[in-house]
């Protein structure tokens, strides 16, 4: 049971806290609730301050209109369901008049109510008895004071012929000349001095409530009642079926004709467990950056409803005009007294919707397709802007915006490999599969630290065809390295006999080295193919073991091309099961005694590996193995490439561009990732199954969640649309 801690006001519930306000957490407001209480407890014979404990409440009818976020009045006579919530700042002032214990001439003592088996010191079921022997007490007495008056003032306008509409009797009945119906009174305490006179009516269509105050000399001058009728969500969602008589009686008992009754946060709240919802206050603060802000889809219907009361006088509002711009949505809306309201869905920078341009950076941030942005909304009827709309947001603010971060960001990561010498790994994507690519962009990433360093994007119609965009897309690379004055040493790239010839003539200073996952992956297609021939099958179960020699070599040589050669060349003895004589510089095998199904010497398979192992370009190339860095992280930014600017999306040219630099610039923001670790501390895994495993699986540590750099170009685009004021 759940009651009201207010002295004098005997309200409670039964069926849960609707109706009641706990007191506030905040210090000041909760000890000024304390002191509008004014509560001195007198517990056997003494006197004792209230002090609320964590579940005491005061109900609703103490507290004016005004300390509610929606006027209860207003809503119940539009018949509005919206959420009522006290403002922070909202202080109890409505109180009964009744005389507290401190001021009584008679104070009630233990020993009126009967001997009491023990001293209590606490609140419990003493405390509540004499609360309500005191309120009883005092209601008889001011109903035997109202009685006199009321007879007092009616001989009075009797005598005077004023009152002409209806009779006060001394057993305090109304008649109703109009109405012909007999009404028994009913008190109840309220803010004035006095009691409020709420007649009970069985008979329908009654709906006097003449209310006796001092100042009253018959129901003529009385105010007009103000009816309410609020029903709590909750009971009208979950609940379609007829109330009984109990929920009738206890829904009669929350409509009270005070104007500032209104339910808590715990009224509109569920008591099942497992379901409890989340109410925000509606007078939080929000923070300024819109791109920070929470953003929701509300349905027009729903939207409608709030628009329909205005904000100045509580009054219903009429909607004059709508104009929808994109995704924003605006009202000009007039009440019936006159008041004129212009409402925005969002705020508005220098007449462009901030949605607007949010929508259309976070379609081009996050690497997305605007037209299936776009129809994704229009499946759900949902206001967004459109194509046009977006390629001129885009051409503007994103672009733009997209080039100075990652310009900014360009020069941070260039300052810091000037001062060493730099290991680079270059390689080139084109924008479709194929010998018909319109774009083709080339990457120059430092290996030792992961992040791009240059990025250069050509046209097919730059050079002489599709092909020779690869070269064209290095030498652009290293025109800007050497205008920022970096120093490298060792370049990695993969076997581009174009690539190979201009960094043997015209960078004969940079040590060319070749991926060692590219050569590895062209043996074993290679070996794979040759497998499959009749006589041939032993070669395809040797496939991948040939093809992690050749890691082997690599990196366990140092770079010396001769070792790199020779250790290459033993893997035709070790396949025949000869494991000694294979050179000076590697003489014989490093493992020990193994099983494995050998090839015959001299035989058609041993003839036909001979033909791929011992190739003479190849074995050219093998001695120019990168001996430490690869170019796997490389390929695995060219994955990320593929998010961004996808190869089956036709872009222009800056928006290329631009999907290239943020792709870059995600790169950067996620090149010094740690390993994700459990609670304990222990570094996680994962198993993978890459196709060039071909069904095997590998173990791969799981790295932190990614960072997006949406954050800090969502401010650019901001402050550029803000630059525009100036």
């Amino acid at each position: 049971m759940v009651h009201c801690v207010a002295f004098g006001c005997n309200k409670k519930s039964d069926s849960g806290n609707k109706g009641f306000f706990l007191f506030p957490s905040d210090h000041v407001y909760r000890e000024k609730w304390i002191k509008a209480v004014k509560s001195c407890r007198e517990i056997d014979g003494k006197l004792t301050s209230f002090q609320p404990s964590k579940t005491s409440r005061l109900c609703i009818r103490h507290f004016t209109d005004d300390c509610f976020i929606h006027p209860p009045s207003v809503m119940s006579s539009l018949s509005l369901s919206l959420k009522l919530q006290l403002v922070k700042t909202a202080v109890p002032t409505v109180f009964p008049e009744v005389t507290a214990a401190k001021e009584s001439k008679r104070p009630l003592q233990p020993c009126s109510l009967g001997p009491t088996k023990r001293k209590r010191i606490s609140y419990g079921a003493y405390e509540k008895r004499n609360r309500k022997a005191t309120v009883e007490e005092l209601i008889k007495k001011q109903e035997e004071e109202n009685a006199e008056n009321v007879e007092a003032r009616l001989e009075d306008e009797e005598a005077d012929g004023s009152i002409s509409s209806a009779v006060y009797h001394k057993s305090l009945k109304f008649v109703s000349r109009a109405a012909q119906t007999t009404e028994r009174v009913v008190l109840q305490p309220t803010e004035t001095k006095g009691f409020q006179i709420r007649p009970q009516v069985s008979e329908r269509g009654v709906t006097a409530r003449p209310v006796m105050t001092e100042a009253m000399c018959g129901p003529e001058l009385a105010p007009p009642p103000v009816d309410k009728c609020y029903q709590f969500p909750e009971e009208r969602a979950e609940n379609n079926e007829e109330a009984s008589d109990d929920d009738k009686d206890a829904f009669d008992n929350s409509i009270v004709t005070d104007p500032d009754w209104e339910p808590d946060n715990s009224d509109i709240s569920t008591d099942e467990e497992g379901h409890e919802e989340l109410w925000h206050d509606c007078t939080e603060e929000f923070p300024v950056n819109p791109t920070k802000e929470r953003k929701f889809i509300v349905f027009e219907s729903c939207l409608q409803q709030l628009l329909l009361l205005c904000q100045i006088c509580g009054s219903t509002s009429k909607i004059l005009k709508k104009k929808v711009v994109g995704t924003m949505l605006t009202v000009e809306a007039k009440c019936e007294l006159g008041h004129f309201r212009t409402w925005c869905t969002q705020p508005v920078i220098n007449g462009t919707p901030v949605l607007n341009l949010l929508t259309a950076g976070a379609i081009v941030f996050s690497g997305g397709s605007a037209s299936k942005v776009i129809n994704m909304f229009k499946f759900i009827n949902v206001s967004c802007i459109s194509r046009r709309t977006f390629n001129r947001i885009q051409r503007i603010f994103v672009i733009p915006t997209i080039a100075n971060v990652w310009k900014r960001e360009q020069q941070a990561i260039l300052e810091d490999c000037r001062a060493r010498e730099i290991r680079v790994g270059g390689d080139a994507r084109c924008c479709s599969p194929g010998h018909t690519a319109k774009y083709g962009s080339y990457t120059i990433m430092d290996l030792e630290t992961g992040k791009v360093l240059v990025v250069e994007l050509v046209q097919s119609n730059e050079v002489n065809n599709s092909n020779a965009m690869e070269l064209e897309g290095l030498k652009r690379c290293f025109t800007h390295l050497e205008n920022n004055a970096l120093t490298v040493t060792h370049i990695t790239t993969d076997r581009h006999l174009q690539v190979r010839k201009y960094l043997r003539e015209e960078k004969p200073g940079v040590n060319h080295w070749f991926d060692g996952w590219h050569l590895a992956k062209n043996v074993k297609k290679k070996l794979c193919a040759l497998g499959k021939k009749k006589g041939c099958e032993t070669v395809g179960k040797w496939a991948h073991s040939i093809s992690n020699h050749l890691y082997f070599c690599a990196a366990s040589s140092g770079g010396e091309g001769d070792e790199v050669q020779q250790k290459w060349l033993s893997i035709l003895n070790h396949i025949i099961n000869k494991h000694e004589g294979h050179g000076e510089k590697f003489p014989k095998c490093l493992h020990g005694p193994i099983e494995r199904e050998w090839i015959t010497a001299g035989s058609k398979a041993d003839k036909e590996l001979k033909l791929v192992i011992a190739n003479n370009r190849l074995l050219s190339d093998i001695k120019k193995l990168s001996p430490a860095e690869q170019t796997s992280t490389l390929e695995a930014h060219h994955k990320v490439v593929c998010q961004f600017a996808s190869k089956f999306i036709s872009f222009s040219y800056p928006v290329m561009k631009q999907r290239l630099n943020l792709a870059a610039l995600h790169t950067c923001f996620n090149a010094d990732r740690e390993q994700a670790v459990t609670k304990a501390g222990t570094p996680r895994y994962r198993v993978s199954y890459p196709k060039y495993k071909a069904g095997r699986h590998v173990v791969k540590p799981i790295k932190k969640m990614a960072r997006m750099v949406n954050s800090d170009l969502f401010a650019a685009s901001i402050q550029a649309k803000l630059d525009t004021l100036h």
